[in-house]
């Protein structure tokens, strides 16, 4: 017998609560009063996985629910599901009709154990929508303890606007615990999916197009095609209208968290397994001590899913009158809705809190923002504190909290923990600060003495300049290192500010796509934990334009499981191979040249060292040749021709000036003009004189770079990149062996060379020494410092600037330099 397992919903624009289990009621004030909610219609929805075939008949299997606002550490609720024998589990639910269910399965006997996808990697979250009664297929791959590899297919499709045709960029495609976001022309690839009948979900972030579901049969080795049109929604307007409990403290923001990309949901695994960020989440606007409104476009037929909080949604949430958290859910109607909500209380039902307040007793940029960072059992999601003096910050933790049960915090700035840290608490994984909440709240005092990569006097810095003349037309200005996370979003107009600020004219933005596997063929993948959405990086070109800033766009790949030098030699590339990376190049590339375009950059920049190997003759790190196609050349002037008929603005191509100059492929006649990563050495060992360096950047620049014959009258722009390190204007940071270590691995903090010494004087006098010799040659029209860091200043061992002398120094030249 199968069994129907209620799930609460409740109706439109209505209170709905999903709770937590709490014992007796809330500790602080009685709780407010709030409507009794009504249920919404519901639906019959039966899941139906077959498990890995090593799973015995009678195992036991558990369907985990999960609130996507809360995050995937720990699930909402689970429900056995029932076996037949014959290596099908299935369980009934009935969650509302219109709304959409994220889950993932377990197993419980024999031993306990979850399930991971063919690759071995763990499954986050499965996707279904409920549009009625519905019958949702999936496919286990493996559990965790069980390794396998099974053989595999793969779904490949697009989706579209179904009354235009338009293609849909930027859309969730999910199967079989697999996701993946739609590219510029709509396309997605979900490769690694085991053979069997899958379930397809596509989910517009932001609501304005329809989920849609069908579903997908998966062969072994095989292509499963899949084409979707989506009906787009219509924009209403959302005022949230609350009552808040008497002890909300004053002056606090309280903001709304919600499962669509307005209300904060980055649809990227954070710490601790949310996917809101507290800087996306819209502010309530006070109106009296107990009582807040906030005005929100939202879309038609939304499955909206949300709460009140002073932190994150999971910190600091709305509790009900039992203290249990609350999550509200309703389907938004076709026309403007106004929801008037009532917060029941901030407590829980053990626990009356902490109180932290926080000094810095040293010196700190003046737009920094401390921020609080907790671990209960592991780390979660930095929350910003609240101002309350200079250097002084409090916050005030209502929960969830348990009474007895000691948690681990700390502090960080800008809510870059595991980066900039207390120096008390530093690196990825302390123990932190112990607290253990009791019935009365419980303050905790603290000061920071210092923070990791952060001097707060450095004092200033030298300049080795002739008397500069300004030129007109000339760039001067910083690449934005590819180190992307989501909270970068809440920081980036006060970063911005700071390079408009610095008298730079000109920022290069990097957004960044991941290369995943590299066999049997190459998976090259837009990721949301590292680049932003095409709407969100295009609200960055219009802020940094309104600061008058030129903005131009490098599109870049990044590796951040292996080098990028051992993911290319480890590679098959053969004949297939090379077929899906042009493919996946093609709409990397072409995703950025359509937003470069629709938002206005000034120029777009292909090319780079990681897709070097793939250039005409291409050759790997160590000198042996890529293997490229014959016809690579032919692949590159297409594309380049596909780009000029999406893109007008300037287009660049990036070639190499490490030890030697990159032979510059023989396209280049096709771009207008060239971007030199630059990274010459500028002597040897670890104490190289200024003097010998300007000698060494004038005879590279003159007897190299501008000798080349394939350059000659092109546009140069140099994109510098120097080392904070000693040795570092060498270009090598030394490993023990003698090899090179590649300067990304030490962005945003990292240290993964601990004998070598910071030397920030010795990373300016190199960025001077170029800068000097750039500005005495008329083909030179440009000059990035690249790899900067925009959401913090930190005084490391990267190629940033930001913060350090060598900003300093470019700031001269730049006022100097820009009309």
């Amino acid at each position: 017998m199968r069994r129907s397992l209620p799930l609460l919903t409740f109706a439109v624009a209505t209170l709905a609560f999903s709770a937590c289990t709490s014992i007796g009621g809330p500790v602080g004030p009685p709780p407010l009063a709030v409507p009794t909610p009504t249920l919404l219609p519901a639906a019959e929805v039966t899941l139906w996985a077959v498990a890995p075939s090593a799973t015995p008949p009678e195992a036991r299997l558990e369907l985990l629910l999960f609130d996507e606002i809360a995050g995937f550490h720990l699930p909402s609720a689970r429900y056995p599901m029932e076996g037949d024998g014959a290596g099908t589990w299935s369980v009934r639910l009935t969650p509302p009709s219109g709304s959409v269910v994220y889950y993932r399965y377990a197993r419980t006997s024999p031993g306990g154990a979850s399930e991971v996808d063919a690759r071995g990697h763990p499954i986050v979250a499965r996707l279904a929508l409920v549009d009625g009664a519905t019958q949702i297929h999936d496919v286990i791959a493996a559990w965790d303890d069980t390794p396998q590899s099974p053989p595999t297919g793969r779904i490949v499709g697009t989706l579209f606007d179904a009354l235009t045709g338009a293609p849909l960029p930027d859309i969730l495609v999910t199967a079989g615990g697999r996701s993946v976001f739609t590219d510029g022309q709509g396309a997605f690839r979900l490769d690694d999916l085991p053979p069997g009948l899958h379930t397809l979900v596509a989910l517009s972030p932001t609501g304005a197009y329809a989920p849609t579901q069908q579903g997908a049969l998966i062969a072994a080795d095989s292509e499963t095609p899949a084409a979707l049109g989506l009906v787009a929604t219509q924009p209403i307007v959302v005022t949230f209208q609350v009552t808040l409990p008497s002890d909300t403290p004053p002056g606090i923001p309280v903001r709304i968290a919600g499962n669509v990309l307005a209300l904060g949901n980055t649809f990227s695994g954070l710490a601790g397994g949310v996917t809101g960020s507290i800087g996306r989440m819209p502010p309530l606007i006070p109106v009296d001590a107990t009582h807040a409104i906030a005005v929100v476009q939202l879309y038609s037929g939304t499955d909206l899913r949300y709460r009140y909080t002073l932190g994150d949604g999971l910190w600091n949430a709305e509790r009900d009158a039992a203290g249990a958290t609350a999550t509200r859910e309703l389907v938004l109607p076709a026309s403007d809705i106004t929801l008037s909500d009532v917060v029941a209380t901030w407590h829980g039902s053990t626990s009356e809190g902490l109180a932290f307040h926080v000094t810095s007793g040293v010196g700190l940029p003046p737009t920094d923002q401390l921020s609080l960072q907790l671990r209960p059992s592991t780390w979660f999601e930095p929350i910003p504190m609240w101002p309350t003096g200079p250097a002084e910050w409090t916050y005030t933790l209502f929960g969830p909290t348990e009474a007895g049960v000691a948690l681990g915090y700390r502090y960080c700035r800008n809510q870059l923990c595991g980066i900039a840290d207390d120096v008390d608490t530093p690196g990825a994984d302390p123990a932190g600060r112990p607290a253990t909440p009791t019935r009365t709240l419980t303050a905790l005092d603290d000061t920071v003495t210092g923070w990791t990569w952060w001097q707060a006097d450095l004092g200033g810095a030298t300049v080795v300049a002739p008397e500069i003349t300004p030129r007109n037309d000339y760039e001067a200005g910083y690449e934005f290192a590819p180190a992307y996370t989501p909270t970068w979003l809440s920081s980036a107009a006060p970063s911005l500010q700071v390079v408009a600020d610095s008298r730079a004219n000109a920022v290069l933005l990097t957004p960044a796509w991941v290369l995943r596997e590299n066999a049997p063929v190459p998976q090259i993948v837009f990721d949301t934990q590292h680049a932003p959405l095409l709407d969100d990086l295009a609200r960055q070109i219009d802020e940094a334009a309104g600061l008058g800033l030129q903005v131009g766009l490098h599109p870049t790949l990044i590796s951040p499981e292996v080098e990028i030098d051992a993911w290319w030699s480890e590679a098959p590339r053969d004949g297939a191979w090379w077929t899906v990376w042009f493919e996946r190049y093609r709409s990397f590339v072409l995703t950025y040249a359509g937003l470069a375009e629709r938002a206005g950059a000034s120029k777009l920049v292909l090319g780079g060292p990681e897709s070097a190997p793939a250039l005409p003759g291409g050759r790997l790190a160590d000198g042996t040749p890529s293997a490229t196609p014959i016809d690579a050349e032919e692949r590159w002037r297409s594309l380049i021709a596909e780009v000029r008929q999406v893109y007008d603005g300037r287009l660049a191509f990036e070639i190499e000036f490490g030890a030697t100059l990159q032979p510059p492929p023989s396209f280049l006649d096709a771009v207008d003009e060239v971007h030199v990563y630059w990274h010459v050495p500028l002597g040897e060992g670890r104490e190289i004189p200024p003097t010998d360096m300007q000698t060494a950047a004038f005879g590279a620049l003159d007897g190299s770079l501008l000798a080349e014959p394939s350059l000659e009258g092109k546009p140069i722009v140099l994109s510098v990149e120097y080392l904070s390190i000693d040795g570092g204007a060498s270009g090598c940071a030394a490993r023990a062996d003698g090899s090179c270590r590649p300067p990304q691995a030490f962005d945003a903090g990292a240290d993964p060379e601990p004998d070598l010494a910071l030397d920030l004087a010795e990373q300016s006098d190199a960025l001077n020494a170029v800068i000097l010799a750039a500005y005495a040659r008329d083909q030179v029209e440009g000059f990035y410092a690249r790899r900067y860091y925009p959401p913090v200043a930190l005084h490391d061992k990267s190629a940033s600037v930001n913060g350090k002398p060598a900003g300093q120094m470019l700031g001269y030249w730049y006022s100097h330099l820009v009309p």
